[in-house]
């Protein structure tokens, strides 16, 4: 009995061990991380950040030429057209207006501007009664390059509902003469562009 037995044990067969499979590391390699970081470092050098104070900070690619920040009550005092796709310029200043004050230019490009955003507010005494939010209008940055003239003319156009009805205009001056302004509208003024003061577009 006993040899039968270590015959057995002997003829048994050893359990096979699992191969370990190598272990594969999803990590991004130390070359490419840093890379990536000088490249976001890099775009984040391009970018320059603009206080519009109560609209928010807003950031813009850095300009070829200056930037001028102003903040115009209505009217405005200046006329915007798009003299290209996308790009709205100050063709006109109304001599002794607010836009002359300000130290608008014609051939200013105009960057940015504020716009009135309608928003939800939900105050935390008021959900905890039980209520819902309040509707509130709040004063955004937009971005206009780009966008047709139209978009950025109501964008102008809607901060008069908010209580202080002033707007925050971002423009980049590059030095463009008059006979320039007037070479790129060959003359003729497009259907979609207009003064932003004008009564067609507030009334």
């Amino acid at each position: 009995m006993l040899c039968r037995m270590n015959s057995l044990l002997q003829t048994r067969q050893r359990p096979k061990l699992l191969q370990s499979t190598p272990y594969t590391s999803t990590a991004r390699p130390a070359g490419l991380a840093c890379r990536c970081r000088a490249a976001n470092n890099a775009a984040d050098k391009d970018m320059k950040p603009v206080d519009l104070g109560e609209a928010g900070i807003v950031r813009l690619p850095s300009p070829v030429g200056t930037l001028h920040v102003v903040k115009l009550p209505f009217p405005l005092g200046m006329v915007l057209e798009e003299t290209d796709p996308g790009t709205t310029t100050v063709v006109n200043v109304t001599n002794r207006g607010h836009a002359e004050q300000a130290n608008v230019q014609v051939g200013d490009i105009l960057l940015c501007c504020s716009a009135a955003s309608r928003q939800m507010a939900y105050p935390a005494w008021q959900l905890a009664l039980g209520g819902g939010g309040t509707p509130t209008i709040k004063r955004v940055p937009m971005l206009t390059a780009g966008k047709p003239f139209s978009q950025v003319s109501a964008a102008i156009k809607s901060n008069q509902d908010l209580a202080d009805s002033r707007v925050d205009l971002v423009f980049e001056r590059k030095g463009l003469e008059v006979s320039q302004i007037e070479g790129q509208l060959n003359g003729e003024s497009d259907k979609n562009s207009g003064s932003v003061f004008s009564p067609q577009l507030f009334e």
